[in-house]
């Protein structure tokens, strides 16, 4: 990618759907090589260590199905993140929010603030998701980012967030 001019280089930094990680790992992985061997070390660990940071992040599936009443330009306006959006977020969320994915930091914004169309949507997704890395009566910390309950299990975290946060899993 260095090869493009500056403008389409910006362009492809300011498209929302690109992490900073992936941008710095296309960057080190499209770096020439240098004629000094410590130097080509040095790119090297670098490039490595900045796709260790890309793997870490979590990407939205980019498949969703449109729904035959939602107009495609709803669709492509971006939700800007806030600078402190956890702290922006309010306690009592949509009944079709996740508040595990409220809380996940590693998401964009328009991730964290999705709403699914239908309860039964989310509730798969909750449980799909999120809820089967816990066992039975595991204690769970609530998710939300400004809860701070820890739940003696699957269905007090399901009571909790209904009753607590208005959210239907």
């Amino acid at each position: 990618l260095k090869g493009l001019p500056v403008a389409e280089q910006e362009a492809l930094r300011a498209a929302e759907y690109v992490f900073a990680e992936r941008v710095h790992a296309i960057d080190a992985l499209f770096t020439f090589a240098t004629s000094s061997t410590e130097e080509e070390g040095q790119r090297r660990v670098t490039a490595i260590n900045t796709l260790i940071g890309l793997c870490k992040k979590q990407e939205s599936q980019g498949f969703r199905r449109r729904r035959a009443n939602v107009k495609v330009e709803e669709e492509q306006t971006s939700v800007s993140p806030p600078p402190n959006l956890s702290e922006m977020l309010p306690v009592e969320c949509e009944a079709t929010q996740c508040i595990f994915c409220l809380g996940n930091e590693d998401l964009s914004a328009a991730d964290r603030l999705k709403a699914f169309a239908a309860r039964g949507d989310l509730k798969k997704h909750f449980h799909r998701k999120h809820l089967r890395y816990y066992t039975d009566g595991q204690p769970i910390a609530c998710p939300h980012p400004r809860c701070d309950v820890t739940l003696e299990g699957a269905m007090h975290l399901q009571n909790h967030a209904e009753v607590v946060h208005k959210t239907r899993t």
